[in-house]
């Protein structure tokens, strides 16, 4: 209903769904200032009458403000409960199966996407999974995450022959389908918990690089990447979404998220900070991550059969869906 090329509502789009207008706000860009806090609002708030309120944004790019992803070329690998991936545009661009639209800043615009499931999936995993490694964590420095990623850092790149998929909850894109299940190929009696963790942190890996290779057909290049969420704290991890993406990754250790680049888009909004600079200033890289060549034809070879799988396995994957929901 939105057209991103005049930052408008179509109306047309609007009448067919049988939304009235009046229900929806006018758009703009997130620094413009939407209005002041009412009388009403000041009362249940406590803030002041009148105080400028933006248009604002969403979560995912309000993070990339808070971590200084804000240039054409910049972009996000966001390690969350889903494991999201946006770039900046100076244009608009519509990859095939991801998302696009206007970005914050007047005249900038974005693509990228999300997966609905990938810290969740190592959560799960811990969960169900590694009370070994649990209750060795209790009381000790390290945690169980940092015990299974030394289990995995012993498997060689490809988990000697297993491939997941990571729709454990469906997938948003690229492929869209609520009804996909999370699949592992390729399991043996030689396999550990160590090769099944190791091939989580894979799968979502390969679904970071589905979507870079759909941003690419429409002439997207991922230049600059900076790693955030509480799974980009696994070092192993980023190492091994570098070496199957091809990407490097700039690590930003608690960038405070979404809450900071809101506040600094309200800053920017009412002239409180006057350019970008004040931004920058603010984001510590702490880390950087640079593919290994060596692991690259590896995964090439798996990430083929990774984009095999799911075609070759959808129609199981629904009637299983639809069984599990009788």
């Amino acid at each position: 209903m939105y057209d991103p090329e005049t930052c408008s509502w179509d109306e047309e789009m609007v009448e067919a769904v049988g939304i009235s207008r009046d229900l929806l706000p006018d758009p703009g860009w997130a620094t413009e200032i939407a209005g002041g806090v009412t009388d009403e609002a000041a009362a249940e708030t406590g803030l002041e009458p009148g105080t400028p309120v933006i248009v604002g944004t969403g979560d995912a790019l309000a993070s990339m403000v808070s971590v200084g992803a804000v240039d054409p070329g910049e972009a996000i690998f966001m390690y969350g409960t889903t494991g999201v991936i946006f770039t900046v545009l100076g244009g608009n661009r519509a990859p095939e199966g991801l998302w696009s639209g206007p970005f914050v800043f007047e005249d900038t615009y974005h693509a990228g996407g999300g997966m609905a499931t990938s810290g969740a999936i190592v959560r799960w995993f811990r969960d169900e999974l590694a009370d070994a490694e649990r209750r060795r964590a209790e009381g000790a420095a390290a945690d169980a995450y940092e015990l299974l990623d030394g289990q995995a850092a012993d498997v060689a790149p490809g988990s000697d022959g297993l491939v997941l998929l990571p729709y454990f909850s469906g997938e948003r894109t690229p492929i869209t389908d609520d009804s996909a299940r999370g699949t592992l190929v390729g399991l043996t009696l030689q396999h550990t918990k160590g090769h099944l963790f190791r091939a989580i942190l894979e799968g979502v890996g390969y679904g970071f690089r589905h979507h870079v290779e759909a941003m690419a057909d429409v002439g997207i290049d991922v230049d600059r990447v900076r790693a955030i969420g509480g799974g980009a704290g696994s070092e192993l991890w980023r190492g091994i979404v570098s070496d199957i993406t091809g990407v490097s990754q700039e690590y930003v250790a608690d960038p405070l998220g979404s809450p900071l680049g809101d506040a600094f888009l309200a800053g920017y909004g009412t002239g409180v900070f006057e350019s970008l600079d004040a931004l920058e200033t603010r984001v510590a890289v702490t880390g950087s991550t640079d593919p290994d060549p060596a692991n690259r034809d590896v995964y090439d070879e798996y990430y083929h059969v990774y984009r095999d799988l799911y075609p070759q396995v959808c129609d199981s994957m629904h009637r299983l869906a639809a069984l599990g929901d009788e």
